[in-house]
């Protein structure tokens, strides 16, 4: 990434951080940000520790209609800088998924997939070179995958990530790691599929669904509102991409225009409750909020580390550098 780039991405995200600051509930003037439309809420695995898996999500379980993620793209195209086309759902399954990133092409794209479907879907996936895939690899040893992806296959897996790897789209393998137990076994994973090893992603395993409403609720605030749009399959803003409840829903696509995402009082509201206490609102349960200090902040700790030091040790991340729109990414 260029260093312009990287100065435009900088200068965006001390806008989030001044609106969060703020905190009057409104998205500011020449804000970016990646807009999240959740294009399916259908899994083929039932993992133990996921929503969908264990049927915890409110929404209907479908793919997103065409008319609908039209009409997302039309009202947020002005004020993004890409798309995230997951959430609860394997996006992969969309039986329009080649039409969908065609509609937003040449923004970035990034999905999260469990590559468990047959080839032709990954060779679909792997022609478009703005695509970012984040494919759940999890571990390093076959006999321990379907503890997590239940109904899972690790060999299909790796084939359909090699096919991937081999093509236009960007691989990015993603481990679930026990706290304080990184690897280099991870790196060289990478390498023996012709992966560069800094799109690796660590994520800490989690032993229990962040998420559930029935333990004693997490203290913490919320600022993904601030950073990010989101509309869960049935095309309904939400104020994150962990919402499963129904208690969140901010307002449904076809009853808003892109003035009232930006600062409409009641989704305004939302925005300011969150970022003073997550707990206003019951559903956020034991998530301990997505804030910019702790999903921004250790992405430029990585960066600075690896340029002033040259370290190559991964903290557990979420995301890469993130691509402005107009330009052409490199998974670099």
């Amino acid at each position: 990434m260029s260093f312009r780039n990287k100065a435009l991405l900088v200068a965006n995200d001390l806008r989030i951080v001044w609106s969060i600051l703020k905190n009057d509930g409104t998205l500011k003037a020449g804000q970016k940000c990646k807009v999240t439309i959740e294009v399916s809420s259908v899994c083929n695995l039932k993992c133990p520790l996921c929503p969908t898996g264990t049927g915890k999500t409110k929404r209907q379980n479908r793919f997103m209609p065409g008319r609908i993620f039209d009409r997302i793209v039309e009202v947020t195209r002005p004020v993004t800088d890409g798309y995230i086309l997951s959430m609860w759902g394997e996006p992969a399954l969309h039986p329009e998924l080649d039409k969908l990133i065609e509609k937003i092409y040449p923004h970035p794209v990034w999905i999260a997939a469990n590559l468990n479907y047959k080839q032709s879907i990954a060779e679909t996936m792997a022609r478009w070179d703005n695509l970012h895939v984040i494919c759940a690899v999890d571990t390093l040893v076959p006999s321990e995958y379907e503890a997590y992806r239940v109904g899972g296959d690790y060999k299909v897996m790796l084939r359909n990530l090699d096919i991937l790897a081999a093509g236009k789209c960007h691989t990015y393998p993603q481990f679930l790691v026990e706290a304080g137990k990184n690897s280099d076994m991870y790196d060289i994973f990478a390498r023996e599929h012709n992966i560069p090893t800094e799109n690796v992603i660590i994520k800490i395993k989690r032993e229990n669904f962040t998420l559930n409403p029935s333990g004693a609720s997490a203290a913490g605030t919320c600022h993904a509102p601030y950073s990010g749009i989101y509309f869960n399959s049935d095309g309904e803003m939400v104020p994150c991409c962990n919402d499963v409840g129904n208690d969140l829903v901010m307002a449904h696509i076809d009853h808003i225009d892109l003035d009232a995402i930006v600062g409409r009082s009641d989704l305004a509201r939302v925005r300011r409750l969150l970022a003073k206490d997550k707990n206003n609102f019951p559903s956020c349960g034991q998530c301990k909020g997505e804030t910019f200090w702790n999903t921004r902040l250790p992405v430029y700790k990585d960066y600075l580390a690896k340029v002033l030091f040259h370290s190559g040790k991964k903290s557990p991340q979420k995301m890469p550098f993130r691509e402005p729109a107009g330009q052409k990414t490199t998974g670099e």
